[in-house]
Order: structure tokens, then C-alpha cells, then sequence
């Protein structure tokens, strides 16, 4: 217990090592332990130095020249070629809007509503390339059963059809029945 305890006192430094005779006192930091090694051995670190600074530059740029091309390679994305259109040239695209109200009580509110549209659909910025005309179709009143009826039309323009709905009807369309 005694040879631990002095050996734990060595180690942090609390005592001094005794040293037995034709034993050399350990070192006490690095510098004494370079100042301890031979003289031909600091000649041979010293003539090893270029070649290991050598070693190092040509891992680093092994590591870049290597390494560079396969982060590009494998972090790349795939780009699909996009043919634009001229310059000169114009996209149109007509949407007919229709609306149709279920209940006469509506219909005054009608006018009121295509205004509106019309406005917020003119508010809104196009890109140059694209021109879209709105128009909106006031169809009046409808039963529910002639708005269940679905009209192919063979047209060009894209064709959206609203109804407006009376809350007293409302029932036949909730996702609850």
C-alpha cells in the first residue's frame, strides 16, 4: 500500500522520485526529453524534415486532386435541357369563367361578384411571354341537378364553372351526407 501511495505522489509530483544509484532522474517535460536523445538521432529528424513536409504537401494535394472531382461528381445535379420559346413569341390562354347561382335570392349579388373577379384577376402580374385573357359567363340560375350535368367542350379556351350556393342547400353538397 505504502509503494502505491508514493508512486501516486511520484506521478502528480508531490515528491521527489529517489532514484537508486546509477539510475538517471526521469525528465520533467519534453524539452528534457529532446535534450536527452542522442545527437545523431536530432541530426537524422532534422535531415527527415523536408521529406516529411514533402509527404505532406503531396497527401493534401492527392486529397484535392482526388477528392475535388468525386464531391463534384457525386454532388451534382442533373440538368435537363429547356428549350425557351423566341423572344418575339406570345403565349395566350383564354379562361372562361362560369358562374351559376342555385337560389333566386342570389342573383342580385351576381353582378356584384363577376365585378370583383374580373378586378382580381386584372390585378394579378403575367410574365412577358404570357398573355391571359379573363372573361367571366354570368349563366344565372340553375337547379342542382342540371350542375351535376358535365359539358365536354371542344374549345380552346380553359373552362371553370362555379356555383353559388344557398346555405339552405348547402346540405346536398357536405362531405358529411
Amino acid at each position: 500500500m505504502n509503494g502505491l501511495l508514493t508512486k501516486i505522489k511520484n506521478l502528480i509530483g508531490l515528491s521527489t522520485t529517489e532514484t537508486k544509484p546509477g539510475e538517471e532522474q526521469p525528465p520533467k517535460n519534453m524539452s528534457e526529453v529532446i535534450e536527452r536523445l542522442p545527437e545523431s538521432y536530432l541530426d537524422y529528424i532534422d535531415d527527415e524534415k523536408p521529406y516529411r513536409r514533402a509527404a505532406a504537401i503531396v497527401f493534401i494535394a492527392i486529397v484535392l486532386g482526388m477528392g475535388t472531382p468525386l464531391w463534384y461528381h457525386t454532388t451534382r445535379t442533373y440538368r435537363a435541357p429547356f428549350n425557351t420559346f423566341p423572344e418575339e413569341q406570345m403565349i395566350s390562354l383564354d379562361i372562361r369563367v362560369h358562374l351559376v347561382v342555385t337560389n333566386v335570392s342570389l342573383v342580385e349579388e351576381m353582378n356584384v361578384l363577376t365585378e370583383m373577379m374580373l378586378e382580381k384577376f386584372a390585378e394579378n402580374e403575367v410574365r412577358t411571354p404570357l398573355s391571359i385573357s379573363w372573361s367571366v359567363h354570368n349563366e344565372r340560375v340553375k337547379s342542382l341537378k342540371s350542375l351535376d350535368v358535365r359539358k365536354d367542350s371542344k374549345d380552346d379556351p380553359l373552362e371553370v364553372f362555379l356555383a353559388v350556393v344557398s346555405p339552405d342547400e348547402w346540405a346536398y353538397f357536405s362531405a358529411t351526407n
